[in-house]
């Protein structure tokens, strides 16, 4: 696994901490008679914003992408870029593949943005291996797919380049397909759950791989954005 530690932009708990210091200086400066009384509750904030950053700061969080770039992002098919609202999108038809620099075994992912504006469909890869432009890829993939009968959320095995029968499957006939969704995977041990604006879509075991790569693939004429990703490690 190769994990990447995401940043934070603005101010830290800490650094307002650091403010508050300096306004019971100039408090206990101006009135003396409120030092002893001051000092003691500040020390006990002071505590607790110490202890809360430090909650913050233990959390599982191991990945985040904003597409401020690609830097993270390996293309192995198709092609991608950030479009002008910093999302990323499939800019050809036919198979598209792009895989993060993430690899893990049990973890959470979630995609805020997530959006099919054309075509059959897309999915989400993980656990994969073999992901090289000319490898024939393993893994899996959540696949949101109206293009599959009249609609359907399923979960796919891929061995050798080839993908096999949906080990799960949910149809869902009157699906409002090219909305903005929030998308959750969730996949530990040999179970995967796949979640759709915080509602279960579909799940399904298999134990054929344990680990590896995430990513994305559209197929077809499927057009797809996507932004606000975020891996939490579920072990």
């Amino acid at each position: 696994m190769k994990p990447i530690l995401f940043s934070k932009s603005g101010q830290s708990i800490l650094e307002y901490s650091l403010i508050i210091a300096v306004l019971v200086l100039v408090i206990v400066s101006a009135i003396p008679s409120l030092r002893s009384s001051v000092t003691s509750v500040f020390s006990q904030v002071e505590t607790s914003l110490e202890d809360a950053d430090s909650l913050l700061a233990s959390g599982n969080y191991v990945y985040e992408e904003n597409f401020d770039n690609l830097d993270n992002w390996n293309v192995s098919r198709g092609e991608y870029e950030i479009d002008n609202q910093g999302r990323l999108i499939n800019t050809r038809n036919g198979e598209g593949r792009i895989f993060t620099d993430y690899s893990g075994d049990d973890f959470q992912m979630n995609i805020d943005v997530a959006q099919l504006t054309e075509g059959q469909g897309y999915g989400i890869w993980f656990r994969a291996s073999d992901t090289g432009k000319n490898e024939a890829i393993n893994g899996y993939t959540f696949q949101y797919d109206p293009g599959y009968g009249s609609g359907a959320f399923l979960l796919r095995k891929w061995e050798n380049g080839h993908e096999s029968s949906p080990f799960g499957r949910v149809n869902a006939p009157d699906y409002d397909w090219n909305s903005v969704h929030n998308v959750t995977l969730h996949v530990e041990g040999d179970t995967y759950t796949a979640y759709i604006d915080g509602e279960v879509v579909v799940s399904g075991s298999d134990e054929t791989y344990q680990t590896g790569e995430v990513g994305f693939r559209t197929w077809g004429k499927s057009r797809s954005y996507f932004d606000n990703i975020t891996i939490e490690e579920t072990d």
